[in-house]
């Protein structure tokens, strides 16, 4: 079955574990993890992540390797219980022909330093306690 985008994908991040879900996903879209801000797309794919593909509503599941999966018994969130596992995943080499990847050698060239774009900066942390902001009087100096 030829896989149609854009299509809705629940990919689970391979470094915290959460679902991510992506409605009307395409190819060219890179996409971080809500939670850490990993990328869920690089091109080593099919060695973290399986793909299960619901054959009603063509919504794609990228579960991780050791999640366990039995056809026929997992539901798709449309009721669907056709989910079935694909012998390989095309999502990642069609993100690589789409130009996903192509910023993030940009990126970490232009800024020599290996600063990412998609994280917080962590140097300018806070560690005083987030309570106290509440607690002050912000009518007095």
């Amino acid at each position: 079955m030829a896989a149609p985008y854009p299509r809705d994908l629940l990919v689970f991040c391979k470094a915290c574990g959460i679902e991510n879900l992506h409605p009307d996903y395409h190819p060219r879209n890179f996409l971080v993890c809500n939670q850490c801000r990993d990328p869920l797309i690089e091109p080593n794919l099919n060695d973290t992540h399986k793909e299960a593909m619901c054959e009603q509503c063509s919504m794609s599941v990228l579960l991780l390797k050791d999640t366990p999966f039995e056809e026929g018994k997992s539901a798709c969130r449309c009721g669907s219980t056709q989910l079935k596992l694909r012998p390989q995943s095309t999502i990642a080499d069609d993100a690589s022909k789409a130009g996903a990847f192509d910023f993030a050698e940009d990126d970490s060239a232009a800024a020599g330093d290996g600063y990412s774009w998609i994280r917080s900066d962590e140097t300018e942390r806070v560690d005083s306690d987030y309570n106290q902001l509440f607690d002050k009087d912000l009518g007095a100096e």
